[in-house]
């Protein structure tokens, strides 16, 4: 059953230099046709499942708030019928594009939660990041947010950045705690390819932060964010209460289906994953033609969804249930895995209870390399 539904808005007003996700500025492509587009794809998912079932519902991009009020009403208007059904309405914001009428908006159809990209408090980092926000522009966000009754807003952080300090880091997290967020997002500094901070990175123009630094500011993060009552469920994520925890984000890491619709937006259903194009220009033809926008269709084997489980699983904090594995499976962890288990459990990076397999505290850091383990 189909449980969370992705809306792709690919527009931003300036490009990130460290942004691998489907993206085009928005002053170069007629945004009314994207969105008519998007409205027909909608249209077409919604005869072809049943969404009965709908929990999450989560616009993101891209920039979202990118779009004009007039585009923002045209977007909120089509998807309104499965939004008064879903849960979870998350949004996708920069601080400098999110004002009053757009949050007024974003209230009045019903969206209850909004992320926000505020990535470091640093000026100059911003400026090296391609961010074009002050810290002003996130306070006065989160003011009228709260003002329009939007208490639950999600704020996203960058660590690692090239020449950051451990000092600096740990303003950023002043900052954030004294907004008092109900839920924080924090990932390290990511080189992807495709991007214009790769391309610095290779000719040597700048600097990756070293893991041992990468290390401290995690900890530190950790140790903070508990000490201000935050709960951490994911490796990258902590909420105020358990009832900030993203809804949507959990349905990936525990494997329920979903939708995806728009530029380069992914699903997962009937055990196979789809894939749109990342082509403007062929999914701007596309909808022209009323053709479908999926590009890959691949089959999800059951070693693959075995691998799954595990590797997404293990990032939740409280880990994978073990009965759920053999539930879906009908074969017990240890029987596909044991061997990959004895080895981390000897060297303390995961730890068994009476119900779950999870990460040790110690582990979390590193838990790309114990993850990885678990590919068949």
């Amino acid at each position: 059953m189909i449980a969370g539904y992705y809306i792709h808005i690919p527009f931003c007003d300036a490009i990130c230099s460290y942004c691998d996700f489907p993206k085009v500025l928005s002053h170069v492509v007629n945004r009314k046709l994207y969105l008519e587009g998007l409205k027909k794809e909608h249209i077409i998912s919604a005869q072809n499942h049943d969404l009965s079932g709908l929990k999450t519902i989560y616009f993101g991009g891209g920039t979202p708030s990118a779009l004009k009020i007039a585009e923002l009403e045209f977007l909120l208007s089509t998807f309104e019928p499965i939004i008064k059904q879903a849960k979870e309405i998350t949004f996708e914001a920069n601080p400098e594009s999110l004002g009053k009428d757009k949050i007024k908006l974003l209230a009045q159809y019903g969206v209850n939660r909004v992320s926000m990209g505020v990535q470091t408090t640093n000026s100059a980092q911003l400026a090296f990041l391609g961010r074009r926000h002050s810290m002003a522009d996130v306070m006065l966000a989160i003011e009228n947010l709260r003002a329009e009754g939007i208490a639950n807003i999600n704020l996203d952080l960058i660590y690692a950045l090239p020449k950051q300090t451990l000092a600096e880091f740990k303003k950023d997290i002043d900052f954030i705690l004294a907004l008092k967020p109900t839920h924080l997002s924090a990932y390290a500094l990511i080189i992807e390819e495709h991007t214009s901070l790769y391309l610095d990175v290779e000719a040597n123009y700048v600097v990756e932060v070293s893991e041992e630094v990468q290390s401290e500011m995690y900890l530190y993060l950790q140790k903070k964010m508990v000490d201000h009552g935050y709960i951490q469920y994911e490796i990258s994520n902590w909420a105020k209460s358990q009832k900030f925890r993203s809804q949507h984000n959990n349905s990936y890491w525990i494997g329920s289906e979903y939708l995806g619709i728009g530029l380069g937006s992914h699903a997962y259903y009937n055990n196979r994953r789809y894939s749109n194009t990342r082509s403007i220009t062929k999914y701007m033809q596309n909808a022209k033609d009323e053709k479908t926008q999926i590009i890959e269709s691949l089959e999800i084997t059951r070693d693959a969804a075995m691998e799954e489980m595990l590797f997404l699983g293990l990032r939740l904090i409280s880990g994978v249930e073990m009965a759920a594995f053999f539930e879906r499976f009908g074969v017990i962890m240890e029987d596909v895995f044991g061997t990959v288990i004895t080895k981390h459990l000897l060297k303390g990076n995961l730890e068994q209870t009476a119900t779950h397999l999870k990460l040790t505290q110690k582990a979390i850091f590193i838990s790309n390399e114990v993850l990885s383990d678990f590919l068949l």
